[in-house]
């Protein structure tokens, strides 16, 4: 769907006065020379900033920019903003002293770059798993029903209907603010985007107020950054703190965390949840890797909310009814998860004024995300084993994969599941995916993920700890060459039976010591399954 670019009033980036940058900065100490001086555009990279520059020093997780700041004294009109007192620089002519840069960047960034958040309602996602396929139900939604809308996420970057690559679940300030300015000026109106703990941790979205924040789900994921639980969710409670009066919070009322999530919020909340076939609150599957929540509040009585019933869950979609209203929704989604994540996108839609009916009939046609429990199959006629790929790389993504999975097929049907887990990250979580993995499956394949500086055998060999030794006896393989584990899998599997090859989704490559080699599960199962024979 093409929409008509902002050429009447294009949003122009802006060059700030001192007095500007203040406003946004509130310093707590400054030396000023040059009072009068413009400044064009706005840096943390020392290696990028030039004359009539900002400079932000950030302190970062292994480099300090303030290391920088005496080497860019030379440079003429240029403005550097730091922690440190000015008396540490003697020799900088322009110098603003603030608590803490990180917080600043993005607005300055946005101010930068013409306040493009005024233009735009800005839907935020954030939680452990499901983060990519509501941004990208959203998106779809949105589109379909005829918005001008622009996506920031993991898989892909959108303006619009163009697609440009997109490394980080969320972008650094300063290209956020240009790609929001992009956006606004190719015609957006809306912009759906994930948030990580990772960015509201590090600021990375502050000065962008959003329309709607939508919490999915928190589970074990990041403790190597984040040190503990209790911080993870801080970080991504942050997202709701900072939402303002008129705005909406739109949570998992099954995800016990959630009252929590919004205990400090000044938003309005919208709930979503199920109800089991006696009329209770049907909490999400009890983990094996979940923080106890005992002490965690509930959700505010006045919040609003709608309740599920699941009536059919099946390989080929799911059907749910709404209470009270009875309207019903086809979802061509597997997994109670996905409902999940579909539900919330829809009621994000109703928000932003998008009609029920055309919700419905838009919802039965969702694609959903790549590398999210995508089937990989071949339309031949003949049987083969049902495929599945997904990203789910944490221990209860990949919990919840296979019980979905578990719980669809049937008694004669065998489970195989193809997983490994990423090197130079939390690597606590690697034995609870094991246990997250034999607690639903029949037989586990470990192998290589994305190892980067680790050895492959040795990450392959701390998450084997995890299994219990009659499962590590008679249900495990360990195979390093990943394309061999995904073919292992098929050929220990018949044409009735279901593999899931878990970890990398969408990923194109696979990391080793640096280096990123072409390697795409999807494509790699598919090759395989064109040549696939069932074994005697």
């Amino acid at each position: 769907m093409s929409h008509t670019p902002s050429a009447s009033f294009p949003l122009v980036s802006r060059s700030l006065s001192t007095q500007d940058i203040q406003v946004v900065c509130q310093p707590l100490v400054k030396r000023i020379t040059h009072s009068k001086a413009v400044y064009t555009h706005l840096g943390q990279d020392s290696r990028k900033v030039s004359s009539s520059g900002v400079f932000i020093a950030v302190r970062g997780t292994k480099v300090d920019g303030h290391t920088f700041i005496s080497a860019l004294a030379h440079i003429p009109n240029l403005l550097i903003i730091g922690e440190e007192s000015p008396e540490s620089y003697p020799e900088v002519d322009n110098y603003m002293q603030v608590a803490n840069t990180r917080e600043i960047v993005g607005p300055l960034a946005q101010a930068f770059a013409g306040d493009p958040w005024q233009r735009l309602q800005v839907i935020g996602i954030t939680g452990t798993n499901g983060k990519t396929t509501t941004a990208t139900l959203l998106y779809e939604l949105l589109s379909r029903s005829g918005k001008a809308v622009s996506l920031l996420g993991t898989v892909s970057k959108r303006i619009l209907d163009e697609e440009i690559p997109s490394s980080l679940t969320t972008s650094d300030p300063i290209e956020l603010a240009n790609d929001m300015q992009a956006m606004v000026n190719a015609g957006s109106t809306h912009l759906v985007m994930e948030v990580s703990s990772h960015a509201l941790d590090q600021y990375r979205v502050q000065g962008i107020p959003f329309t709607i924040a939508i919490f999915t789900n928190i589970t074990h994921d990041h403790l190597d950054y984040h040190g503990d639980f209790e911080s993870y969710m801080t970080a991504k409670k942050k997202m709701f703190d900072d939402l303002k009066p008129g705005s909406w919070a739109i949570i998992n009322a099954d995800d016990l965390h959630s009252g929590f999530m919004i205990q400090d919020t000044d938003a309005q909340i919208f709930s979503i949840g199920f109800m089991d076939t006696e009329g209770g609150q049907l909490l999400q599957h009890s983990s094996t890797v979940k923080q106890p929540v005992s002490t965690y509040p509930p959700l505010p009585s006045w919040a609003q909310g709608r309740r599920y019933t699941v009536e059919t869950l099946g390989l080929d979609g799911t059907s749910l009814t709404e209470i009270p209203t009875n309207t019903r929704w086809k979802l061509p989604l597997v997994g109670l998860f996905n409902a999940y994540n579909a539900l919330q996108a829809i009621t994000a839609a109703q928000l932003l004024g998008i009609d029920p009916i055309e919700l419905e009939k838009h919802s039965r046609v969702f694609r959903g995300a790549p590398g999210r429990l995508e089937r990989v199959s071949i339309e031949d006629g003949e049987r083969y084993p049902c495929v599945f790929v997904d990203y789910a790389h944490t221990p209860d993504a990949l919990e919840n994969i296979c019980s979905t999975l578990a719980e669809l097929k049937e008694p004669h049907q065998k489970l195989l599941v193809v997983f490994g887990a990423g090197g130079d990250r939390d690597a606590a979580k690697r034995p609870l995916m094991a246990r997250a993995c034999e607690k639903w499956c029949d037989i586990a394949i470990v192998t290589t993920d994305n190892p980067r500086s680790e050895a492959p055998e040795t990450i392959i060999e701390e998450i084997c700890s995890g299994f219990s030794e009659s499962f590590r006896t008679n249900q495990i393989r360990s195979e390093v060459d990943r394309a061999k584990a995904i073919a292992l899998a098929l050929h220990l599997a018949s044409a009735d039976d279901i593999i899931v090859i878990a970890g990398k989704g969408h990923e194109d490559y696979q990391e080793v010591e640096g280096v990123k080699h072409p390697f795409d599960d999807r494509k790699v199962a598919l090759e395989l399954l064109k040549t696939w024979k069932e074994a005697a």
